[in-house]
């Protein structure tokens, strides 16, 4: 795959990762619920320093009654 077409690839996958959350926040407004998006990668659960990090962030959020919606980091991963 060229790079063009790769980075093509990832402006799409950000544009459909900002439609994906607001579906979700349509969604989950008639619930009366809060989200937040959390984008991880490989690294955020292999390395330790990064997995303490998304764990706390998680923590934080669920302590607030905030649903975590995960997905992807596309625009950055390397795995693609």
């Amino acid at each position: 795959m060229s790079t063009q077409v790769s980075f093509q690839k990832r402006g799409l996958c950000a544009i459909g990762q900002a439609k994906l959350m607001m579906s979700y926040q349509r969604l989950f407004v008639e619930y009366h619920q809060n989200i937040a998006q959390v984008l991880l990668m490989k690294a955020s659960v292999l390395t330790k320093k990064h997995r303490y990090n998304a764990e706390n962030t998680f923590r934080e959020l669920l302590n607030m009654n905030i649903i975590p919606i995960v997905n992807e980091n596309d625009a950055v991963s390397t795995e693609k």
